[in-house]
């Protein structure tokens, strides 16, 4: 091993110790050293790592002040030492531990170096199996990436420790989220994990997955194995029974509910489910109407009819602007024959919901139906008993990634129906097998109850201080220390901390095998190409034909 310097003594934090080195390049933050010391009358590796550095022995300023003259000619002629190699530097360094085999895991020392002590380059064989549980290719890993500071040690996650207990993904606009998301999911998918995945995906970033089934990736080809993906688009190809709504999603998605319009509500919609109960069947929209206007009738009492009419006529509207409006709109919510679980999850398939397409209460109401419908088939799966639908069961876990995820739990004192069973979903969902992965660009408007309970986080470049305050707060595994490189981060490294690694470490994300479709819009070049030759012969046929629909006559004229 390569000595770099020695050990002055402790720092001012517990854990720290202040190391003398002239060594500038394998000082950066973030590198790995090893000191040791007598364990049980055993030399023992301890593994630290740099967070801060200083110089600590330089030129005299004077000789830096006129920069048409090299400071090591002033030395040199002062017959001071004129090279680099007397510049010092004085590094901070973290101890993370010594490597318990029976463990498996880095044990505190609880032990400072004495002074003196020399200090070594931690070497890539010896660090790799110490800061990851997993090897490359093997069942539960994930290689998203290399090390920072060292290209040749890959980065490879336990997914079972990421999955189980969830993760977030907490970055800054055009920091690379969307492109991390999306090597998590390829990694899921390979042959050695071939995850049952959901993605939330409000702005269609996720549908370019397709190409890795559509292709012959030996990353994804096995002799009995490949990858599929599903992309669905709400009221098209993905529906959902109307009897799966709870009577907080209905009068979430009406708008200016009265108080009284909610109690008339309540009573009506365990009308309807009586009413469907007694003809052995799911209630519908129409048992929904049909007891309203039952209600509406007020059993002959004209004073009581009068009273409730116009109460009962508002909350008919704006039932029936919901959930049947007119034209040709596609319908969400359906009266029978909505989407079943076993169509969106399977072992090796990634299923992308598309919500562009919905207002932001019907994309939170849709995460919440299908959370519940999720949380509570596991749980019966997990305590042996059977779906009374079978398409609605669900035999292995399963993994939900929501993209925007402030959208769903977002901070606050609005009583959003998404971010009550996401938050009971990640306090309980593990021991059922229920998987959940929060994507945000804004983590001080996350529910901070939800972002506590990501046990594994992926931090990229993040410059807002109140989103920094928030990451602060809700992440205990990353250290004040590595939490300050934040702003300096380019996009692409990240900072991986939690119950998926042994320690937090810094990486370079992996480029991905499939395409991303995230990339923020050229726009200079799409201005440009409006003024093509191909672009205003197009312009011209479309008002050319735009000009004879609107000239001809209908066929009653």
């Amino acid at each position: 091993m390569k000595a770099i310097g020695r050990v002055i003594g402790p720092a001012d934090e517990a854990g720290q110790i202040k190391i003398q080195t002239k060594d500038n390049w394998h000082s950066r933050i973030g590198e790995y050293l090893i000191y040791k010391i007598k364990i049980n009358n055993t030399e023992t590796n301890v593994f630290a790592s740099i967070i801060s550095r200083q110089i600590k022995r330089n030129f005299p300023s004077t000789y830096l002040a006129d920069p048409s003259i090299d400071a090591t000619d002033v030395a040199s002629a002062l017959g001071l030492d004129a090279s680099l190699d007397g510049i010092e530097y004085e590094i901070v360094a973290n101890t993370l531990g010594y490597f318990d085999e029976k463990l498996h895991s880095l044990v505190n020392p609880r032990i400072n170096p004495d002074p003196n002590t020399p200090i070594y380059l931690a070497p890539d064989e010896l660090l790799q199996p110490v800061l990851f549980s997993k090897e490359r290719s093997s069942i539960g890993s994930a290689e998203i990436g290399h090390l920072l500071l060292r290209p040749n040690i890959p980065v490879i996650i336990n997914t079972n420790e990421m999955v189980s207990t969830h993760l977030a993904i907490l970055a800054g606009t055009g920091s690379g989220k969307s492109y991390l998301a999306r090597v998590l999911l390829e990694e899921l998918l390979r042959p050695y994990n071939r995850a049952a995945i959901v993605v939330f995906d409000p702005h269609g970033e996720y549908e370019t997955l397709s190409s890795i089934s559509q292709s012959d990736k030996p990353e994804f080809k096995d002799a009995n194995y490949g990858p599929q993906i599903k992309t669905l688009i709400p009221g098209i190809d993905f529906q959902i029974t109307i009897s799966e709504l709870s009577s907080a999603d209905i009068k979430f998605l009406l708008p200016d509910i009265s108080e009284k319009m909610s109690t008339f509500l309540d009573r009506i919609q365990q009308n309807a489910y009586n009413r469907g109960k007694a003809r052995k069947r799911q209630w519908t929209y129409a048992d929904l109407i049909y007891e309203l206007d039952s209600m509406a009738e007020g059993n002959g009492d004209e004073n009581k009819k009068e009273n409730i009419s116009s109460t009962l006529d508002g909350l008919k509207w704006r039932l029936e602007k919901r959930f049947h409006p007119k034209g040709s709109r596609p319908r969400l919510f359906i009266d029978d024959g909505g989407t079943p679980l076993n169509e969106l999850f399977k072992p090796g398939q990634c299923t992308v919901i598309r919500l562009d397409g919905l207002e932001e209460e019907e994309q939170q109401v849709l995460a919440a139906i299908m959370l519940r419908k999720i949380y509570k088939a596991r749980e019966r799966a997990f305590k042996g008993e059977l779906e009374e639908d079978p398409k609605n069961a669900l035999e292995y876990p399963v993994f939900a990634l929501f993209e925007e995820a402030h959208r769903f739990a977002p901070i606050g004192d609005r009583d959003i129906v998404s971010t009550r069973i996401l938050r009971t979903v990640l306090a309980e969902g593990r021991k059922f097998g229920v998987g959940v992965g929060l994507i945000t660009q804004r983590p001080g408007k996350l529910d901070q109850n939800v972002l506590s309970q990501c046990m594994t986080q992926f931090l990229m470049r993040i410059i807002n201080p109140n989103d920094q305050q928030s990451i602060a707060q809700g992440v205990e595994s990353a250290g004040r220390e590595l939490l300050r490189e934040l702003p300096s981060l380019s996009k692409g490294q990240a900072i991986v901390a939690g119950v998926a690694v042994r320690t937090p470490v810094l990486l370079k994300v992996r480029t991905a095998f499939s395409e991303h479709k995230g990339a923020s819009a050229n726009s200079a070049e799409e201005w440009i190409k409006y003024f093509s030759p191909e672009q205003n012969q197009r312009r011209q046929i479309e008002t050319a034909t735009l000009g004879s629909r609107t000239t001809e006559k209908a066929p009653w004229e």
